[in-house]
């Protein structure tokens, strides 16, 4: 088969050449919606994937002791973990080194923060005490939410 610019194809049959004109004009429309189709999905997939539940955020602070007698010694700041518990019951946590500051990447939404220590109520206690549950923390999408754990000396 041979095929020209003017949309005349030619094919040689052994009885000789023959000519058949071609109409191509029902194949643009039903590429036109083949292509709008695919820039629908591509969009509804960017949609989807910009409103995904997984934008994060960060809650960062400190764990540390607060009151007593005497100052304590550097600044009272302690080791233990952190857990952030999500208004829908998932937990996150994370290890908090000896210098008391912690950050913990978490999904946007609201949380009830708090603190353990070995080194208070043998970490049986949480940190800040109250009933509520815990500090209460909403975390943004791109933000820093900032607070602070304090374990009481009575």
């Amino acid at each position: 088969m041979c095929a020209n610019d003017d949309g005349v194809a030619h094919w040689a049959i052994d009885s000789g050449w023959h000519t058949v004109n071609v109409d191509e004009s029902w194949t643009r429309p039903v590429v036109r919606r083949v292509r709008s189709a695919v820039a629908v999905v591509a969009l509804l997939l960017t949609l989807v994937g910009c409103s995904s539940g997984d934008a994060k955020g960060t809650i960062a602070g400190k764990l540390h002791y607060e009151g007593g007698i005497a100052e304590p010694a550097n600044g009272g700041v302690i080791h233990g973990k952190v857990t952030a518990v999500r208004a829908d019951g998932k937990t996150f946590t994370t290890d908090v080194p000896d210098s008391g500051m912690f950050t913990l990447s978490v999904p946007s939404g609201d949380y009830k923060v708090t603190g353990t220590s070995p080194l208070y109520q043998d970490g049986d206690l949480p940190c800040p005490v109250n009933n509520s549950g815990g500090r209460a923390v909403t975390v943004r999408s791109g933000e820093t939410a900032t607070t602070d754990l304090p374990c009481q000396i009575m």
